[in-house]
């Protein structure tokens, strides 16, 4: 493993660390704490009872009650401690899917990202920098946006003759093309498949149902 590789997969599982612990501050601890109220609610209430018939057995004074919260704690972290991923089978149609927590472009495969119908790229008021879109402009392309643009515009030229001008859009792009429209950038070994799912209203606004789905 070369030096270069080495750094890319340390920083791609530091940055997954930190997605993690992120995780965990901001749902976790509330799970857990909940947890933990409700097992050392129902142990106590267990040993309650048995107390009553065995009193001198069970009387384990302050260390016994600091081992239960320890316990009921060390079962709600194991209960509710944040998975890096989720699994779920259907049976119909036969498929598994799975939810991962970290980086999706640090993912191997090619991958699809939802676009609207102008295929717009500006950050901003039209692109959320959040936004897989937004995400896919900082790191794929470097923030380069006239690149981006460029290689977009290049692959829609196929597809001219299906476009239409939207004459009242004032921000953004404003050449329609129809939904279902999917572009192909990157190289042979990595593509990102853009894909055209939803239409961009004059407000800016992403609309799109489930008629959509029928691409044409």
């Amino acid at each position: 493993m070369g030096i270069v590789e080495f750094l890319h997969r340390l920083d791609t599982h530091l940055e997954e660390l930190m997605l993690y612990l992120k995780l965990l501050t901001q749902v976790g601890l509330k799970r857990i704490g909940s947890s933990f109220i409700s097992i050392f609610g129902l142990l106590w209430l267990s040993i309650e009872p048995v107390a009553l018939f065995f009193p001198e057995s069970l009387n384990f004074g302050w260390i016994g009650y600091l081992g239960l919260v320890v316990v009921s704690l060390a079962i709600a972290v194991i209960q509710r401690f944040p998975r890096s991923s989720v699994c779920k089978a259907l049976s119909s149609p036969d498929s598994v899917v799975e939810i991962k927590i970290g980086n999706l472009f640090n993912q191997p495969g090619h991958l699809v990202i939802g676009a609207n119908d102008v295929f717009d790229t500006e950050l901003g008021e039209v692109i959320k920098p959040s936004s897989v879109q937004g995400q896919f402009l900082t790191g794929i392309y470097g923030n380069d946006l006239t690149k981006l643009d460029t290689e977009i515009e290049a692959v829609l030229e196929d597809y001219k003759a299906q476009r239409t001008k939207e004459p009242n859009k004032n921000k953004g792009k404003s050449w329609r093309y129809p939904i279902g429209t999917t572009i192909a950038l990157g190289s042979p070994d990595k593509r990102y498949f853009w894909t055209a799912y939803g239409y961009m209203g004059n407000d800016l606004r992403v609309q799109s149902n489930a008629d959509y789905s029928c691409f044409n």
